[in-house]
């Protein structure tokens, strides 16, 4: 069982997949407990002074993935933070093999009578305005890098049963489930079946660091967070791994890299 992206444990069982776990505690009457890398975590000095610019550990860590794996696979929806992942890759010359973006775009005959929606809730223009611009940009600067769209319209609309549920996380929505589905990539499973080790890399949201009533200032990291990354594939690959960008297991050797 992988468990550097998190795991869950009721009584004496574990989990990767917090539905599940819930599900168990809901029998059990047992209490859920989450387990995000505490023995490293707990043992770090967050009073610590980063030694290096915040870019400089983006390049680090963008080096540290590209070393690990054959084949570097970026989730890239238009947002900041997986937009800066991209970036902190091509703009240090670090190789990105293939950078996905998923989006519904087979259903979206009718976006132009939303396009001049750019609120925060209207995510159809996010992908139209934001996510394609981008990828058109990447592939402009580095042509060498695959650009795929992964268009899970068809995904949606194909669902036959409630399995779909076992596949958000506790995002349940069938949208959650279908965006990171890569069942339809069969040149990434093919991949995967040759035996490449391959990183399907996510930029998902940041560590927060907060100030207690006491004073003290800590790290908060939300399992709510790091379940958006989700299985890329009903079959299971051992060598096929969901990297988290900006949350590593790999801090100690992160420092030494200074």
């Amino acid at each position: 069982m992988k468990t550097n992206t998190g795991y869950y444990t009721v009584g004496s069982k574990t989990f990767t997949d917090k539905l599940a776990a819930v599900l168990e505690a809901s029998l059990t009457k047992e209490e859920i407990k989450w387990n995000f890398n505490q023995d490293i975590y707990n043992n770090t000095d967050w009073t610590r002074e980063p030694e290096l610019g915040l870019d400089q550990y983006y390049k680090i860590r963008a080096q540290q993935i590209r070393d690990q794996y054959d084949y570097v696979i970026i989730l890239c929806s238009g947002g900041g933070d997986s937009a800066n992942v991209v970036w902190s890759f091509l703009n240090n010359n670090i190789h990105v093999d293939e950078v996905v973006a998923s989006a519904p775009v087979s259903g979206l005959s009718q976006w132009k009578e939303t396009d001049l929606d750019t609120s925060a809730g209207n995510t159809m223009s996010e992908t139209m305005l934001a996510q394609m611009p981008l990828m058109a940009e990447i592939h402009s600067k580095h042509p060498s890098v695959k650009i795929t769209i992964n268009d899970y319209f068809e995904t949606l609309l194909n669902y036959q049963t409630d399995e779909w549920i076992f596949r958000c996380g506790e995002w349940i929505h069938p949208s959650s489930g279908a965006r990171y589905d890569l069942d339809q990539q069969l040149h990434i499973k093919k991949l995967a079946e040759q035996g490449k080790k391959i990183a399907i890399v996510y930029g998902i949201d940041k560590p927060h660091l907060y100030y207690d009533v006491d004073g003290s200032m800590g790290i908060m990291m939300s399992d709510l967070t790091v379940n958006v990354q989700r299985p890329p594939f009903k079959d299971k690959y051992p060598n096929v791994e969901n990297v988290l960008f900006y949350f590593s297991p790999s801090i100690k050797s992160l420092r030494r890299s200074c």
